[in-house]
């Protein structure tokens, strides 16, 4: 009831100072009571008192008395300034009353909307306090909001889409502006998004540039094309940034929407954009355009940086276009862009990648004459390039060279030298590097233990092989699936297919990793020769099922050569049907051939010559030892027109 009659007299106050003078207080004729104004307000009792003698005291000095009919009228500004602010200081505290409730209540109830819509006015006695701007603001703004940055955007979104379906929230210009401020100031673009597309994108543009970087940061490029389809941005620093992100969400179709937007609203591109642009174009393998662009921008005074241009040097050299590579190297040079050691490292690895080794060492050897500084990137490409030619003589040269120079060697040197090692059988020498790599604490890595598999795998030195996978987890190395179809192969290509049916189990059933095709490919041969046709079915079918395509028709070959050998040549031709009609391969020569062999063992004349009008439609022509076979079954038959037309066709065909 206190609370209540206070508030009545801070109304009564404030009604009374609101009223304007009449023309008796202005003659001076009348005063409005001091001591009622006095007494009637608490927050003015806070600032006012009068001594004995019935003077006005402030802050504990005598002043004239504001309420004398000679003061009237500066007195009553400043008590409709008092009352004012006194109506705020309990309104802010209403609101922030109201916004902890709100949010706890959000926070602890699953259906909070029904929930606050059910809260009655005994509840909140300024309920309607509940639907402003300002305590909306502090309620997105709350802990209850900010301290889960994960549940944040979902949550506000949620929230002021509640709010705007209700009647008692106005959803005018003022309100809506409110809204999306205070969701873009906690960084919850999704609620901004909602408030300015019910404001139909009439936004301060002042606020465009914020909310736009805020979208880019999220990753939220198709809400950016949609603000700036529809407002005016005009910071080239923010259309950058949009152009940017594109590129590195791979949205290369963004980049040119973005570009034609911007142009047309009047913004010029510079350097940076049309950095981005260069990339897009070697993004999509639009090389050509991208050096004519790159031309035509040199020519208006705009050179792109050396980062551009080696992206266009990178995607002409994984093309192999290397006689444009030159034509880029010229230009750079043309327009004081020099190339760098990036620029002849992209050049080199493609190199040694096409098997141009020799190529690669002369650019190596040319660019140490010339000065440049040859990082442990580029050493490691060619001495890698070296061992995969078989020139471990040249590689052990350079790395050695590498040791001397002072270059701090790292494991992708080693990898690359122990592999040469391995390539060629030297398991001795690949072990002791692989020591003195330990030794000079430069951690081995997946790729290093493979490598090793690899090689005692490929000397049928199994025991070894298992030792250094039992040793990987131990050494705190995680296993791959290359790691396992290293052992796996290695274990068939013994015939110990057994052992290989253990690893690949160990694959599927308990390391947490997932099979891929080539997980399948060395069981399925070894089981066919082993000619276990429903074991190698079987697997055959679960590598379907898990989704994974053959790549090559490996599988199918030794499918049809299996059944062949076993007699079953109405499987071997229904898995030729199975490739021709529900893969995007073609039959191997190999296939045709077994299954060729197959039927004329079988005694099944008219099937195979069948076959071999299929097989003569995709260009491929019978063995010698097919055709032979073909020609003695056809001899035992008593038909020598017959015969004599066979063999015209068999000879047609080879």
């Amino acid at each position: 009831m206190a609370r209540v009659s206070r508030c009545w007299w801070d109304y009564y106050c404030s009604m009374l100072l609101s009223l304007r003078p009449t023309a008796r207080f202005l003659t001076g004729q009348t005063t409005i009571p001091t001591r009622s104004i006095f007494f009637a307000s608490p927050a003015l009792r806070r600032n006012y008192s009068i001594d004995p003698d019935g003077r006005f005291v402030t802050n504990g000095k005598i002043e004239v008395n504001p309420f004398s009919s000679a003061n009237a009228s500066s007195t009553t500004v400043d008590a409709e300034e008092e009352v004012k602010r006194h109506r705020d200081e309990r309104r802010e505290i209403d609101e922030e009353r109201i916004a902890k409730e709100v949010s706890e209540t959000i926070a602890r109830e699953s259906e909070w909307e029904e929930v606050l819509f059910s809260l009655s006015i005994s509840d909140y006695p300024h309920h309607n306090y509940l639907y402003s701007t300002s305590c909306i603001s502090k309620v997105i703004k709350s802990k209850s909001f900010t301290d889960n940055p994960q549940n944040q955007q979902d949550l506000t979104l949620r929230y002021i889409t509640w709010l705007s379906k209700l009647e008692c929230f106005d959803p005018n210009q003022s309100n809506l502006t409110s809204l999306f401020r205070a969701s873009l100031d906690v960084g919850a673009w999704k609620a901004s998004m909602f408030a300015i597309r019910l404001m139909k994108f009439q936004i301060d543009a002042s606020f465009i540039d914020s909310f736009v970087l805020l979208l880019c940061q999220n990753s939220a490029l198709d809400e950016v094309l949609e603000v700036v389809s529809s407002v005016n941005l005009h910071s080239i620093s923010t259309w950058n940034t949009a152009i940017r992100q594109s590129l590195v969400a791979e949205r290369t179709d963004l980049v040119w929407r973005f570009y034609e937007i911007m142009i047309g609203s009047g913004v010029s591109g510079n350097v940076f954009v049309f950095d981005c642009l260069i990339e897009a174009f070697c993004k999509e393998n639009r090389l050509a355009e991208a050096l004519v662009f790159v031309r035509q921008i040199c020519r208006s005074g705009f050179v792109p940086n050396v980062i551009s241009f080696n992206k266009l040097v990178d995607g002409y050299c994984k093309v192999g276009y290397f006689g444009d590579v030159s034509t880029v190297l010229h230009l750079m040079i043309a327009v004081s862009r020099p190339p760098n050691e990036d620029t002849y490292t992209s050049i080199i690895r493609e190199l040694c990648n096409r098997h141009r080794v020799d190529e690669a060492v002369l650019i190596f050897q040319g660019l140490k004459r010339r000065g440049y500084t040859i990082n442990v990137a580029m050493y490691g490409i060619v001495i890698l390039g070296l061992c995969k030619e078989v020139k471990l003589a040249d590689a052990r040269k350079l790395f050695d060279e590498m040791e001397n120079s002072g270059i701090k060697l790292n494991h992708h040197t080693y990898n690359a030298i122990i592999y040469g090692y391995c390539r060629i059988g030297n398991l001795v020498e690949a072990e002791r590097l692989y020591s003195e790599m330990i030794g000079k604490d430069i951690e081995a890595n997946s790729v290093t233990y493979n490598i090793l598999l690899i090689g005692f795998c490929a000397l049928g030195w199994t025991r070894q092989a298992v030792k250094l996978f039992d040793e990987m987890p131990k050494k705190g190395i995680d296993r791959t699936v290359q790691t396992f179809n290293i052992l796996i192969r290695g274990f068939c290509d013994k015939r110990n297919t057994r052992e290989g049916w253990d690893y690949f189990r160990q694959l599927v059933n308990s390391s947490g990793l997932e099979p891929n095709e080539a997980s399948y490919i060395h069981l399925i041969k070894a089981l066919c020769l082993e000619r276990n046709m429903n074991g190698a079915t079987e697997l055959f079918t679960d590598m379907e099922n898990r989704g994974l395509i053959p790549s090559t028709n490996r599988y199918y070959d030794c499918l049809i050569n299996g059944y062949c050998k076993v007699g079953k040549v109405d499987e071997g031709m229904a898995w030729l049907w199975k490739v021709m009609n529900t893969s995007n391969l073609e039959p191997s020569k190999f296939a045709f051939n077994a299954l060729i062999e197959g039927l004329t063992v079988a005694g099944r004349i008219d099937d195979a010559f069948l076959v071999l009008d299929v097989m003569a439609k995709f260009g491929h022509f019978l063995k010698k030892r097919q055709t032979k076979a073909l020609i003695r079954t056809l001899c035992g038959v008593d038909c020598s027109s017959r015969v004599e037309t066979r063999l015209e066709e068999i000879l047609t065909a080879s």
